[in-house]
């Protein structure tokens, strides 16, 4: 019996260290070949970039033909992404029957030179301005990134159209139409300046009464800028478009539901968004806070 537990120990001793060697030689291996892949991209540079070109079409074609939303390439540039619906009456929250968001959305280059006035006017093309009809509700959103992929983002107050040409912020000179959007740096009046927040969400799911489960959400590091103003309905439609859920069911009956890093849940529905500041985030609405 003895010999028996001695035979037992000295195979477990042979499996642990057959082990070990296996793993050694696999680390070892390893790191060879990352210093001799390392050496052959320094002499020859056009691999990585190759490599990188090819991928970076890989992701354009799926997108192409999965029919995902991209933003453009180029550096410094405003989106302007607005979605209008009818006002939601009393018999359709009744009945859980709610109106059709529609949305539009345009991109135009902008000089970072500009983000130091007031006002900055950037001209679209007259698609956008068409997009406004008699009495509809309408929630604007502009998006501005810079040549670091940092994002600026802010909600503009919903507006009811009852005639395009009394809309406060659009304009029409010499053909083009213009939006006329808030300052992007009233505070400093200065240069814009990007300062990321500390405010972290852990989770988001998006769900709705006519989807069979939730969609995660996931809003990037670059978009966690103090002052930023996330999550809002526009918000929410685009970042579907363009995380590919074409199938994700998207109108007034909405539910968002989010964990921080304190692990707090609260829920953000249609016409409610949130604030980042350097460390706490404001919730701008009437959201609810639940318990999991």
């Amino acid at each position: 019996m003895t010999d028996l537990v001695i035979t037992i120990q000295q195979f477990k001793t042979h499996i642990l260290s057959i082990c070990f060697y296996m793993m050694d030689a696999f680390v070892k291996s390893k790191v060879w070949l990352e210093e001799q892949v390392e050496c052959i991209c320094d002499k020859y540079p056009v691999i990585p970039q190759s490599y990188k070109t090819m991928c970076q079409y890989t992701n354009h074609i799926y997108k192409f033909v999965m029919r995902i939303k991209e933003e453009p390439g180029n550096e410094n540039w405003v989106s302007i992404f607005a979605t209008r619906s009818k006002p939601v009456t009393d018999n359709e929250m009744m009945f859980g029957v709610y109106p059709k968001v529609e949305c539009t959305e345009m991109y135009t280059n902008v000089d970072p030179s500009q983000c130091i006035f007031n006002q900055i006017r950037v001209p679209f093309e007259f698609e956008l301005l068409n997009f406004y009809e008699e009495d509809f509700i309408y929630h604007p959103l502009m998006v501005f990134k810079n040549a670091s992929q940092q994002y600026w983002i802010r909600h503009l107050p919903p507006t009811v159209v009852h005639d395009p040409a009394e809309l406060p912020s659009l304009a029409e000179t010499h053909g083009k139409s213009l939006f006329v959007l808030p300052s992007m740096s009233a505070e400093s009046h200065g240069n814009l300046v990007f300062i990321p927040s500390k405010v972290r969400f852990l989770s988001i799911e998006y769900s709705h009464p006519k989807m069979k489960k939730p969609v995660p959400l996931t809003v990037p590091p670059s978009m966690m800028m103090i002052g930023n103003e996330l999550l809002s309905s526009a918000f929410v439609l685009r970042m579907l478009m363009y995380m590919g859920h074409r199938n994700a069911v998207f109108d007034h009956n909405y539910t968002l539901i989010l964990m921080d890093s304190d692990i707090r849940y609260f829920e953000l529905r249609y016409g409610e968004h949130i604030e980042l500041d350097h460390t706490m985030y404001k919730l701008c609405g009437v959201p609810k806070f639940i318990d999991r």
